[in-house]
C-alpha cells in the first residue's frame, strides 16, 4: 500500500475514533463522576425515646453521634447527630445528617427536683444577729405580768439539730409525718436567745421544724421558755399561773412572724436580655439534714412555656456531702442544668447569640464580603441544647446545638441545618474566667451543614461555610467560652440574693464551681445583711 494511501486510512481512522470518543464521552463522564449523597429522610425533630425515630436511608449504614449504630438501639436522653456518609477514591468522605432530641422529656407541670439549696451552719450564724434584732424591735413596747416591761435579748444562735433514734425525736416525728403522708423528716432548727424583762429573764428555746407541703415552705413551731424571776414569791405565782406556757406563747408569735421571713423560699433569678429562672420548692420531698451539719433545701426549677421540653435525665442517687467551707452552696443535676438552657432558649437569648456569632462572623468576614455573593440571612435554635455527662478521668460535659438557617445567594435562597458539639472540660467548671481556646477546655468537636430540597432530601452543601467555621473555630470558641462564662457570672456572681419584704439579703462575693459526677455545685462566698 503506497504512502498516500496509508496516510489517508490513518485520517479516516483518527476521525473515526474521535467521532466514537465524542459520542461516548458522556456516557464515560456518568460512570466516572461521584455521585451525589442525597436521601429522602423522615424524622421528626423530637422522638420520646428511648430510640430515634427516622424513615428512609435504607442500604447505607446509619450513624449517631459520630458511631455506626441501628435505629433500634437505646440512646441516652437528649440532642443526637444522625448521619449518613459516602466515601470516595482518594479518601474524600461526604455526609448527611440531621439532628432530634430524644426523650423522654420534662414535664413542664411537674418539674424535676433537679436542684438543691445547701445552708450551713455559718449561714445561721450570720442570721442570728437579724433575728435577735427584728425580735427586739417586734417586743420593743410589750409588758407582761409578772416578768414586767421588755427589756432586751442577748445570747441568740441558731442551730441545725439532725435527728437521731432518740424517743424524743421518734415521737415528734411521728407526730408530724401523720401530717404530711409518712415523709420522713430529718431534724429542725434550734433557735435559743436570752429575753430580759423588767422582773425576769426568760430562757427562750424554740425547736422550728420546716416541712414543705404542697410545693410551699411551713413550719411547725415547739416553744419551750424557761422563766427565772427576780423575786421569790413572783416566781411563785408564776409557776401557779403557768406563766412559763404564757410567756412561751408571747415570744413564739413575734418569733415565727420572723422565721417565716428569715427562712423562705429561694427567690426567682432574672436572667441577662430576657428570661427568669422560676424557683419552687419540690412535692414529695422534704429538707434534708446532713450530718456534716449542713442542710439542702430540695427545689424544681419551673420549664418555659415553650415546646420542646428539655430532656429527663435519671436523677443522681442521695450522697453523703462533706463539710461546708461557705455559707451556701448551690447543687444543680443535669436535668435542672437542661433547664437553664431551656429558659435560655426560650427566652431568645441563644438565637441573639447565634446571630451575633455565626451569621455576623460568616457574612462580615473579609473573603466572603470580596469575593462570594453568598450571605446567612437568618439563623435559629429550633430545638433546645442539651448537656451530657462526658465519661473519663477529665470529667466534663458534651453541649450540643442544632439550628435552622437560610442561606441568600442573589435571588435565590436555600434552607439548612447546622449542627454543633462542643466539649467543655471540667477545669472551665472550675475557673471559668479563664476559658481557653484550641484543644483547651473548651473546644469544638463536630460541625455539620445539611441542606434541605422543596422535595423534602437532604444533601451536602456549602462546603465553604462550614470549612470558614473550622477555619474560624478559635474564635467561635472563645464566644461560647465568653457567653458560658457571663450566664455562670450572672447566675451565681456578682449579684444580691434578696426577695420581696425579706428582712435579710445575702451578697455574693465570690463563688468557686465544682463538678461532683454529674452535679455542678457553686460554693457561695458571701455575707448576710440587714435590709431594715
Amino acid at each position: 500500500m503506497s504512502s498516500p494511501i496509508r496516510a489517508r486510512n490513518a485520517v479516516l481512522l483518527g476521525a473515526t475514533l474521535a467521532l466514537v470518543s465524542l459520542l461516548a464521552f458522556p456516557s464515560l463522564l456518568r460512570l466516572w463522576e461521584r455521585p451525589g449523597l442525597s436521601l429522602h429522610i423522615e424524622a421528626r425533630d423530637v422522638a420520646l425515646g428511648p430510640h430515634i425515630e427516622i424513615k428512609g436511608g435504607e442500604g447505607r449504614q446509619l450513624y449517631v453521634d459520630g458511631e455506626a449504630a441501628s435505629a433500634s438501639d437505646p440512646v441516652s436522653p437528649g440532642l443526637h447527630r444522625i448521619e449518613w456518609k459516602e466515601s470516595y477514591r482518594g479518601g474524600h468522605e461526604r455526609s448527611v445528617g440531621l439532628a432530634q432530641l430524644v426523650g423522654p422529656l420534662q414535664d413542664a407541670e411537674t418539674p424535676a427536683c433537679s436542684l438543691a439549696v445547701l445552708v450551713a451552719p455559718s449561714f445561721l450564724q450570720q442570721t442570728a444577729p437579724i433575728l435577735q434584732s427584728l425580735v427586739e424591735e417586734q417586743l420593743r413596747g410589750v409588758s407582761q405580768w409578772p416578768v414586767g416591761d421588755f427589756q432586751s435579748i442577748t445570747g441568740s444562735s441558731l442551730q441545725w439539730i439532725r435527728w437521731g433514734d432518740e424517743m424524743a425525736f421518734r415521737l415528734l416525728r411521728k407526730q408530724l409525718e401523720n401530717e404530711i403522708k409518712g415523709e420522713r423528716l430529718g431534724g429542725h432548727l434550734r433557735v435559743s436567745m436570752k429575753v430580759r424583762f423588767e422582773n425576769a429573764d426568760v430562757l427562750l428555746s424554740i425547736s422550728v421544724i420546716p416541712i414543705i407541703i404542697d410545693g410551699a415552705l411551713k413550719f411547725r413551731f415547739f416553744v419551750h421558755a424557761k422563766l427565772d424571776l427576780d423575786n421569790r414569791l413572783f416566781q411563785w405565782v408564776a409557776n401557779f399561773f403557768d406563766g412559763d406556757d404564757r410567756v412561751s406563747r408571747l415570744i413564739e408569735k413575734e418569733v415565727s412572724r420572723e422565721m417565716r421571713n428569715v427562712l423562705n423560699k429561694p427567690p426567682d433569678i432574672s436572667l441577662d436580655r430576657g428570661g427568669t429562672l422560676e424557683i419552687e420548692f419540690c412535692d414529695g420531698a422534704q429538707l434534708r439534714f446532713h450530718e456534716a451539719g449542713h442542710v439542702s433545701m430540695p427545689l424544681a426549677l419551673r420549664i418555659a412555656d415553650m415546646a420542646p421540653a428539655p430532656p429527663l435525665y435519671a436523677q443522681p442517687p442521695a450522697r453523703s456531702s462533706a463539710p461546708m467551707q461557705t455559707p451556701l452552696a448551690v447543687e444543680l443535676d443535669r436535668n435542672a442544668l437542661g433547664v437553664v438552657l431551656h429558659t435560655l432558649w426560650a427566652s431568645g437569648v441563644l438565637d441573639w447569640s447565634l446571630a451575633e456569632t455565626a451569621i455576623h462572623a460568616f457574612n462580615e468576614h473579609p473573603t466572603v464580603r470580596e469575593f462570594l455573593n453568598l450571605r446567612i440571612e437568618n439563623a435559629r435554635f429550633h430545638l433546645p441544647p442539651t448537656l451530657n455527662v462526658r465519661s473519663g478521668s477529665t470529667g466534663g460535659f458534651t453541649l450540643r446545638a442544632a439550628s435552622k438557617l437560610t442561606f441568600r445567594d442573589g435571588k435565590k435562597r436555600s434552607n439548612a441545618s447546622l449542627f454543633t458539639e462542643f466539649e467543655i472540660d471540667s477545669n472551665f467548671l472550675r475557673e471559668p474566667t479563664n476559658a481557653t481556646s484550641g484543644a483547651g477546655p473548651l473546644s469544638l468537636s463536630a460541625i455539620q451543614l445539611t441542606c434541605t430540597t422543596p422535595s423534602g432530601s437532604i444533601h451536602p452543601c456549602y462546603a465553604q461555610i462550614v470549612a470558614q467555621l473550622r477555619a474560624n473555630q478559635e474564635h467561635l470558641q472563645q464566644r461560647l467560652g465568653t457567653l458560658l462564662r457571663e450566664l455562670l457570672m450572672n447566675l451565681f456572681t456578682q449579684r444580691t440574693i434578696s426577695a420581696p419584704g425579706a428582712p435579710a439579703e445575702f451578697r455574693l462575693e465570690s463563688t468557686e464551681f465544682h463538678l461532683e459526677g454529674t452535679l455542678l455545685r457553686a460554693n457561695l462566698s458571701g455575707t448576710v445583711q440587714n435590709e431594715r
